[in-house]
């Protein structure tokens, strides 16, 4: 059997200014998630988040985010990083349009 956690989530973090923390806090989430389910490895799919925040100076923590997610996926076996930024249009929106959702579901 196989356990699969697929995470859509960051941008609250970049816009927070909490890109610094977020590799540490969701290794220590996913970690907390196998011991409370008590249901062995759980692999993960992180949908990185957009590159929206990446050359806006309101987010300096956005590319932060999106390198901690990369980093998660290089530094833990069985976890993938699906590529967004090709997924929120030609006008890089923070969340992807209904064609990127659909490709997502694709992959």
């Amino acid at each position: 059997d196989t356990i699969v956690l697929f995470w859509m989530q960051g941008e609250s973090d970049a816009k927070n200014g909490w890109g610094d923390e977020y590799a540490a806090s969701f290794k220590r989430f996913v970690t907390n998630l196998e011991k409370d389910l008590a249901l062995g490895k759980i692999n993960v799919v992180i949908t990185r988040i957009s590159d929206f925040g990446t050359e806006n100076k309101k987010y300096p923590d956005w590319q932060n985010v999106r390198d901690a997610q990369k980093q998660l996926v290089k530094d833990n076996k069985g976890w993938i990083l699906i590529d967004t930024d090709d997924k929120n249009g030609k006008l890089n929106k923070l969340q992807f349009d209904k064609k990127g959702i659909a490709r997502i579901g694709e992959l």
